[in-house]
């Protein structure tokens, strides 16, 4: 409770984003959960994801345990800061600071919303166990 007194603010912000996700995510009798960082590494590593983010209409990615991230053409790090995921985007910019992006990870509804750390709603996934798409 002390942590969510202390982030009174992010949470403010976390409303604003939700609402604007336009799902009904924030109306009453919903559970949301904004997840801390030992909750992102329980819930994501060894799982899959699918859904959609801002830039990308369809995901389909799975989150190894050793910190590899990967999708149909692609690879990427996930790590967990905080209590932030942060994504590293594989190939020619790894290890550029440009091609790390950090999220809040909010849980509602047996959904993951992606927050950027401005507040802005960034995309939903759902979880499969394991490595649904074969990855």
């Amino acid at each position: 409770m002390k942590w969510m007194l202390a982030r009174c603010g992010m949470f403010s912000i976390f409303l604003l984003g939700v609402s604007v996700l336009g799902s009904g995510v924030a109306h009453s009798g919903t559970s949301v959960k904004v997840l801390e960082g030992h909750e992102i590494k329980e819930i994501l590593a060894g799982n899959s994801l699918t859904g959609r983010r801002a830039e990308h209409p369809s995901v389909k990615e799975y989150y190894r345990d050793d910190g590899l991230v990967l999708g149909a053409g692609y690879w990427a790090r996930w790590r967990v800061d905080g209590d932030h995921i942060c994504l590293e985007e594989g190939g020619a910019g790894y290890g550029s600071p440009d091609a790390r992006d950090c999220y809040r990870l909010v849980q509602s509804k047996g959904e993951i919303h992606w927050l950027t750390l401005d507040g802005e709603a960034d995309g939903r996934s759902q979880i499969l166990p394991g490595n649904a798409f074969g990855f």
